[in-house]
């Protein structure tokens, strides 16, 4: 989860989640894609350790 757009702004939610091994991708849905950093973005997330 993040209230921080997956560190853009523009980010407004993740469209696709696909496992790959012990790594999981996100494809992020952004509706500005005429902006500098606009468009959809693919991520690899990472775990965090949970204390």
């Amino acid at each position: 989860m993040t209230t921080t757009g997956a560190g853009n702004q523009l980010n407004y939610g993740f469209r696709n989640l696909v496992a790959d091994g012990d790594d999981l991708y996100a494809g992020t849905a952004n509706p500005m894609n005429l902006q500098p950093r606009g468009g959809w973005e693919l991520l690899r997330l990472e775990r965090t350790p949970v204390s």
